[in-house]
């Protein structure tokens, strides 16, 4: 009889358990997860290859990029900006010398966040991106990050 009761008790709180746990565990898993991590990775394989192109695919042109200034005041980066910043010039068309990785990934029905960090050799990015399901794919409409320095 005790037994049952354990069990039946365990019944429950797995059953609470489900009820309580996040949408994208219960209805969406890993597929959806899987997706989000893909456009970042393809966003980081198009910033280290420095193709605009592939990067308008996963970004939506829209997106602006934000972070605090040296002054303490928002900063704000459109793509426009960003493209001319990173588009690779006579002088300088090599690709970037750049890791990205995934820290976090959350899912919650169309929308994710992604904490991330993409690292080059004298400095680097910790990020927050924001992704929506839009049309069906996934694309990044926002983020907020954070430039540090290396030391020599």
């Amino acid at each position: 009889m005790r037994n049952r009761v354990r069990r039946m008790g365990l019944a429950v709180l797995l059953g609470l358990a489900g009820a309580t746990m996040p949408p994208q565990v219960c209805a969406q898993g890993a597929p959806e997860e899987a997706a989000v991590r893909q456009v970042v990775e393809a966003y980081f394989e198009a910033l280290r290859n420095r193709d605009i192109d592939a990067l308008k695919k996963v970004i939506h042109a829209n997106t602006i990029f934000t972070s605090v200034n040296r002054e303490g005041q928002l900063d704000e980066v459109s793509q426009e900006r960003w493209h001319a910043m990173i588009k690779p010039t006579e002088a300088n068309s090599a690709k970037y010398e750049m890791t990205g990785s995934i820290q976090s990934v959350d899912v919650v029905d169309s929308t994710a966040s992604v904490k991330s960090t993409i690292e080059f050799p004298r400095y680097l990015f910790r990020e927050y991106i924001s992704l929506l399901k839009i049309a069906g794919r996934w694309m990044i409409v926002h983020k907020a990050y954070v430039l540090k320095g290396k030391p020599r």
